[in-house]
């Protein structure tokens, strides 16, 4: 039942993101939606950092990823470690969502 979807490793951090091509088309087209859930927490700082970058770079117009409003950004990350991510401070100081919900309310 997903004829209609590619699921791709990639490395975000390091390469642009993928495009749409409709069939029997060279036209490209960013995609609407991102979905990054529970990612950017396990990266360390800066490698975060650039794959929000390349997110921006897409051309997507929405972004669905996992934030932690109450915490600072720590860089003491290690590849796969964990971090408290907190999307609204530096250096990432995105705007104010559209929309949250606590997806993790158990633990935060």
């Amino acid at each position: 039942h997903h004829r209609n979807k590619l699921f791709a490793r990639w490395d975000v951090s390091a390469c642009a993101l993928p495009r749409l091509v409709g069939t029997g088309s060279n036209v490209s087209m960013p995609f609407v939606l991102i979905v990054s859930r529970d990612m950017i927490h396990h990266m360390p700082l800066q490698l975060g950092l650039r794959a929000v970058r390349n997110f921006a770079r897409s051309g997507a117009r929405f972004l669905l990823t996992t934030t932690n409003e109450n915490f600072d950004n720590v860089d003491d990350a290690k590849p796969d470690g964990y971090y408290a991510n907190n999307l609204a401070k530096a250096p990432f100081n995105f705007p104010r969502p559209l929309k949250c919900k606590r997806s993790h309310p158990q633990k935060f």
